[in-house]
Order: structure tokens, then sequence, then C-alpha cells
């Protein structure tokens, strides 16, 4: 008897795209096209940025085409708009509803179940049109008061293409701040980590005729493949683990520290910056980057586990560090959320966010680390429900609790650690919090049931 479930699950060799190529290794066993198919599966919503010609569209049609069949009208299940198309005309008018000549009314069409919509050229749709990618990039429409659900079975995702550049492109308008963050996943391909690598581009030119338009590939439907990894990526997402749970606290508390107002970052950041005393070269690393919303934290974690299942997908024995995985998520899913200090961007970037993205994430990374053998240890001690040690000294490269020392023994220690503590660029008091939250429930039945077991045991006798 044939197993449906087989059938149903999704392979790496059906998601290899028609007509875009770009197989410069990003991270792990990934690709590019990998990091954008990750998007994808995980349901997260996806911004590719770039100068024109660099594929952005391609790469969007290759997906709207081969994984969702195209058109919603013609049997698929996606919509496209092109962004010049909203200058005069609404996101509703153009996709989501039409004219009844009979009712003398416009009503919602089918568009509202399409699984993928593509925004193309977002940026040149005025920002009062942008404004109602929102709803798409919530996927959900206000219709007449109603909210009514976009996509399939709660799966929908928006891919937004823009020319983001330094002037160079007329006829285009800024995003808000708003829509920025509803793009989960940012992907710049005028950055070198982005682009296509030589061999790629030398693959295109003797792979197929040269044709300098948007190429059609064949309609395949791999919707419902799509929608179990989804859910597989969901479970993942639920269970990232105690070590990546901590990265994930360590940007979302630790990036609201400031040391000079001895508490949290106030609205006004960077402007503090510029005067604090612990940023007098100018490099202090809080002054980089600023903390990151819950939005952005969520599709960090859910980005991370796309990643991982897309790598083990490609290669099922791959293994990857969670502490990595995490910090490479953030990377990706925070480089447009307006998270990084604008001068600094402007001044030493040149407003390249993903190189200064990418080279904050590698900063924050070493300074995790230094605190990484402290933070095992203290979940050595949740495992074991053992009471939380807080200060350390080190010794012959390990580390263990000071209070374990003799008072002999603690006269001879030069520097005891006391690592969590705001006293510091990233703060990390969060730890302790972490801990206490993640403590296991205490079993407090347990002797009643056991004299109840007894009591029992002494009936039969």
């Amino acid at each position: 008897m044939k197993d449906d479930t087989i059938d149903k699950k999704l392979s790496y060799e059906e998601l290899k795209l028609p007509n875009y190529v770009n197989n410069r290794v990003a991270f792990a066993n990934l690709t590019v096209t990998d990091l954008s198919l990750s998007a994808v599966l995980g349901g997260l919503n996806m911004l590719l940025v770039g100068d024109s010609g660099k594929g952005k569209t391609q790469l969007a049609r290759d997906i709207y085409n081969h994984l969702f069949g195209g058109d919603q009208s013609r049997g698929g299940h996606g919509i496209m708009v092109r962004g010049y198309r909203l200058i005069d005309s609404t996101l509703y008018d153009e996709v989501f509803t039409e004219l009844n000549i009979d009712k003398a009314r416009r009503e919602l069409t089918d568009s509202i179940g399409a699984a993928v919509s593509i925004g193309d050229e977002l940026n040149r749709a005025p920002v009062v049109r942008q404004n109602d990618f929102l709803e798409l990039g919530d996927g959900v429409l206000n219709y007449k008061g109603k909210s009514i659900p976009l996509g399939v079975n709660g799966y929908h995702v928006v891919i937004a293409t823009a020319n983001i550049g330094n002037g160079e492109f007329q006829g285009t308008f800024d995003t808000d701040k708003a829509l920025y963050n509803r793009l989960h996943v940012a992907i710049d391909f005028d950055h070198p980590q982005f682009s296509p690598t030589d061999e790629d581009e030398i693959l295109l030119d003797t792979a197929k005729a040269a044709n300098p338009r948007i190429k059609e590939a064949v309609h395949h439907d791999l919707l419902e493949k799509i929608l179990a990894a989804n859910q597989e990526i969901t479970g993942m997402s639920k269970n990232i683990g105690m070590d990546a749970q901590a990265v994930i606290n360590y940007l979302r508390f630790g990036l609201k520290n400031c040391m000079q107002n001895k508490g949290e970052k106030e609205k006004n950041w960077p402007i503090p910056c510029q005067e604090c005393s612990d940023n007098k070269a100018g490099d202090a690393l809080c002054a980089y980057i600023r903390a990151p919303v819950r939005r952005t934290m969520e599709a960090t974690i859910r980005y991370a586990a796309a990643m991982q299942f897309m790598a083990q997908l490609k290669d099922p024995k791959v293994e990857i560090d969670p502490v990595d995985l995490i910090f490479k998520s953030f990377e990706l899913t925070g480089a447009y959320q307006l998270l990084l200090n604008p001068t600094i961007l402007k001044q030493e970037y040149h407003e390249q966010n993903p190189k200064m993205m990418a080279h904050v994430v590698e900063k924050l990374k070493e300074d995790f680390l230094k605190n990484l053998s402290f933070v095992y240890y203290n979940l050595d001690e949740l495992e074991k429900k053992q009471p939380m040690t807080t200060e350390f000294f080190e010794h012959n490269g390990s580390v263990d609790a000071y209070s374990k020392l003799s008072a002999e023994a603690k006269k001879k220690v030069r520097n005891k650690v006391i690592p969590y503590t705001d006293d510091r660029q990233i703060g990390m008091s969060w730890m302790k919090t972490f801990l206490e939250a993640n403590k296991p429930a205490e079993e407090e039945n347990k002797p009643k049931e056991e004299g109840k077991k007894k009591a029992g045991e002494g009936k039969k006798k």
C-alpha cells in the first residue's frame, strides 16, 4: 500500500529554481538561494533589495511560478502587483476587489486566497499606497469593518522587491518603518556576501540562450508540501533550546542597556552616545545598535528554525551550532529594522545596511561568547535543580563557582568574575530572570501521592 505521507514530504531537489542561480555559500551549507527559500518555507515575509538587474525580480518570479503555480486567477496561488500601478490606484482596487456592474459596487475577488503576494519595485508606490501592504504583511485584510484572513490555512507570505540607492533611482519613495517591520527577512544583492559567484555568472552564460528579459518558469504547485514543511518549522520554533534562548534574551534585553542612564536606552538614542563617558573612543558597541522589538525577535526565532530545516533538508547529517544560527538569523532579520545607529551607518558604512549589520552582529557574538562558559554552567545547574551561581572564578581555561572555594583559597583568587551585570556595554542582568523563569516546576503533590500509595498498599495487605 502506498504511503501518502511520502508524497507530501518536500525534497531539496524540488525547490531548485529553474532560472535564478546564486550558489554563494551564506551560512553553514546554505546558499543565498537557500536563504530566500528558507523564508518562504517559514512563512516569513521577505524584502529583496539591490540595484537594477541584480536578479531580485527573477528570484521572486521563480518562487512565484515554480513553487506556487503562478497567478491565482489562472489556477495558481499567487498575486503580483507592481509598485508604480499604485500611484493612482489602491491595492484593494488593483487586486482584492472588482466592480460588480449589476450591483453597482465593488466585491472581493478570489485573490484573498493567494498564498504568496509579490510587490515588485514596491518603493515606486507613494508611501500612503505602500501602507496598503501593511495588511498583507499581517496576513489580514480589513474590508468593510471585517478582518479577512489571507492565504491558505494561515499561510501567506509577502515578497517585496525594491531599488534602494543613493538617489540615482527616479520615481522612488521612502518606505515606512512599520512596513519594514513586517518584511521579516532582508537580502541585499548589492552586498558581496549575497551576490552570485563568478561561477554562477559563467554557468548562466552557457546554460541558456541570452535573454535580458525576466524569464517565466514552468508552473509547478508545491503548496501542499510547503504547508507541511511550514508546520514542521512551527514545531521546531517552539523548541529552539536553552542556549539559543539565551542568545535571544541577550539581544532582546542586553541591547536595551545604557550604562550612562543606569537603565534602558531612551527614545532619543543614539544622541546621548555622542557625549557618553563610556563612548569616548566612539567605538562602544552599545552605540552601534539598539534593541529589536518583539516582532523582530519572533521573526529571528522562526527564521532560525527555517534555516535549520532547510540545512537538514539539504543534508540530514548537517550540524549547526545554535548560537551561530541565532546570530546569523538576527543579522538577516534585523538589517533593515532601523536598529542601527543612522549616523555611523552613513559615515562609516556609506548606508550599506548588510555590511554594518554583519560587523555589529560579529561583535555581539564575540561579546556573548566571552560569557558563554558561565551561561552553560548555570544551565547545567538549572537542569540539576541546583541554586544559581552568580560569582565565578576562572582556572586553567574553565570556570567554577566562587562559593565552592575555602576562605584560604578565595584569598588566592585574583579576579572574581560577576558576569550578570549591566555595568557593561551589553547588559547581562537578564540572565537571572531567564534562569528563574525556566526553573522546573516543583512537584508539590509528590509526597502526598506517595503517602496515598503506601496507604493503599497497606490496605491490600
